[in-house]
């Protein structure tokens, strides 16, 4: 019951960390730049084993596979005919912001002596607010040696998706944003 509770709040994690999308998103990439990335023609998505729903796995291995064929590769399933395998994940972390705000009120007194005090008041209140922030990590491995070659993320602070159209919709945004600097282009 356990394992299914926490199922379900990864996968409520997964479907909100994904509307983290557009400006939001902080994007980081890396390769190897001693790789010929022009050689690359066919991709094999590789199953995410610790997927929390088959939904948003559908999903997001729909988004890649559209983005990787929208850029000329050829999807395949048989890992003996790929160039290279996509392998991907979401985490989540918790995080907390601290928000201080001051009010205060009084006088202030020119001069500076005992005889002469100013009285002022003032209050401080700190709020804590919590939130999600979640990443979606992206590698591609090349067949030959099954080394990696390449690493993107996306990640951002997690708001709720309104509908499942929404919820594709982040979750595509997410995936582009990632793979934009896949297949990187060659150096000039």
């Amino acid at each position: 019951m356990i394992s299914l509770l926490r199922k379900f709040v990864l996968f409520s994690c997964i479907a909100f960390l994904l509307a983290a999308c557009g400006s939001n998103l902080t994007v980081t990439s890396d390769w190897d730049t001693s790789v010929d990335f022009s050689k690359f023609k066919s991709v094999l998505i590789l199953p995410d084993d610790n997927a929390s729903t088959p939904m948003v796995d559908q999903r997001i291995r729909k988004a890649i596979t559209d983005d990787l064929v929208s850029k000329g590769f050829v999807i395949v399933e048989d890992e003996a005919k790929a160039d290279v395998a996509i392998a991907y994940t979401v985490t989540t972390e918790e995080r907390s912001q601290f928000r201080t705000t001051n009010t205060g009120v009084g006088g202030y007194s020119m001069y500076h002596s005992p005889w002469n005090a100013s009285m002022s008041a003032s209050s401080s209140r700190t709020t804590e607010s919590k939130f999600t922030v979640g990443t979606l990590i992206m590698a591609a491995f090349q067949r030959e040696g099954k080394t990696q070659v390449w690493q993107g993320t996306a990640s951002g602070r997690v708001r709720e998706s309104t509908s499942p159209q929404q919820s594709e919709q982040n979750i595509r945004e997410a995936v582009t944003e990632a793979m934009v600097s896949f297949p990187p282009m060659p150096q000039q």
